[in-house]
């Protein structure tokens, strides 16, 4: 039925089809339609990436496989779901890598022609096993075959940022939100993509736009956090950082960072909240990147860099994200440099030279290196 109604569409407006959809479209099986319906429902609570979302579209996707066990997009969502969990730190990587590849292979072993299945072997092969080239590959395989897929363009263009060709990854984005412009994750995506771009004021507006959407989403109070710590609107910045510590399901820290903000100052809640995750992690999974983050705007240089080690260690997902401003402070340490080289990214630009310009640091940060510089001129 949908493929029938496909090719009259496209016959009809008189589009050219490319060789990826045309392939696509001849091979595609009937999926019963109340199946398809419990998938799209998943994939909308998928797009929201908060604990309660990912467990509401887990439910939606099983309700399509049982309704349609030859369903492929169902094990292409249950997939996303678990790679959403992974990159949220809702999941230890090991639990929740298994289970994403797993279900993307299901997938592309009831239909090899899925783009959704190609997309999710993309997005495990950044997060999971950090292999640039094979992401690019799936990527492109994904958009091969159907080059209107906003979702593979958007996580693309963190892609080609993560690997430092940031012109590339602004037309990837633009693509996706002209294809999706009212999609929360998308704007979300680009909010962290303007980060990357040291776009401040417009990261700010695209998270507010995001988060108007829906209010708790992870990764665009993620990036009002980052946005909002490098304007020095610490105000925000301590708000923004409670509220994506909440929303990423650490509300102990959060409780922390609201108390200690107004009675020290942001760089103190900052490390308080960061010990307080260390000392958890003792027991749970902390997602090492955000301690280590807590730790920098903290001005605990030392800290953050020892926690980015272990992020390698327990092959955290966020690890690709090294070029990100944010670490601007620790890009002349030899033990920075030696994690980019073991990770394969550009360390050709993680010299200050090239972030100095528009990257204005934190408190903690400023005041650390103050005191570096003065403890040099007393010695």
């Amino acid at each position: 039925m949908y493929t029938d109604v496909a090719r009259a569409v496209a016959t009809r407006i008189e589009a050219p089809l490319t060789p990826g959809e045309a392939a696509r479209l001849a091979s595609a099986r009937e999926v019963d339609p109340a199946s398809y319906d419990s998938y799209l429902r998943g994939r909308f609570h998928t797009y929201r990436l908060t604990p309660e979302d990912l467990d509401a579209a887990e439910q939606y996707f099983q309700l399509a496989l049982r309704q349609d066990s030859l369903n492929a997009l169902g094990h292409a969502g249950l997939s996303m779901v678990w790679i959403s969990r992974l990159q949220m730190g809702f999941a230890a990587p090991e639990e929740a890598t298994s289970q994403s590849r797993a279900e993307a292979l299901r997938a592309l072993a009831l239909d090899s022609l899925l783009l959704e299945g190609h997309y999710n072997l993309a997005l495990i092969s950044i997060q999971s096993d950090w292999d640039w080239a094979i992401a690019e590959a799936e990527f492109h395989r994904a958009l091969d075959i159907n080059p209107g897929f906003p979702d593979a363009h958007a996580f693309y263009s963190h892609l080609l940022n993560i690997l430092g060709r940031p012109t590339e990854a602004r037309r990837q984005m633009d693509q996706a939100l002209a294809i999706d412009p009212l999609n929360p994750l998308f704007l979300a995506l680009d909010a962290a993509d303007l980060v990357f771009e040291r776009r401040w004021e417009d990261a700010d507006a695209q998270a507010r736009r995001a988060l108007e959407m829906t209010p708790g989403h992870p990764v665009a109070l993620n990036a009002l956090w980052l946005a909002n710590d490098a304007l020095h609107r610490f105000d925000a910045a301590a708000e923004a950082a409670a509220r994506y510590l909440e929303a990423s399901g650490q509300p102990e820290a959060a409780a922390i960072v609201a108390q200690a903000f107004p009675e020290s100052g942001y760089p103190a809640a900052m490390h308080q909240a960061a010990d307080a995750l260390a000392s958890r992690a003792s027991g749970q999974y902390v997602v090492p990147t955000d301690v280590a983050t807590l730790y920098l705007v903290a001005g605990d240089l030392a800290h953050a860099m020892d926690w980015l080690e272990r992020g390698y260690a327990t092959h955290d997902p966020n690890m690709p994200y090294l070029l990100l401003p944010q670490y601007a402070p620790l890009r002349s340490q030899p033990r920075f440099r030696a994690l980019l080289e073991r990770m394969r990214r550009p360390v050709q630009r993680a010299g200050l030279r090239g972030d100095a310009g528009g990257v204005p640091l934190s408190a903690g940060v400023a005041a650390s290196l103050s005191g570096t510089v003065a403890r040099a001129l007393a010695g």
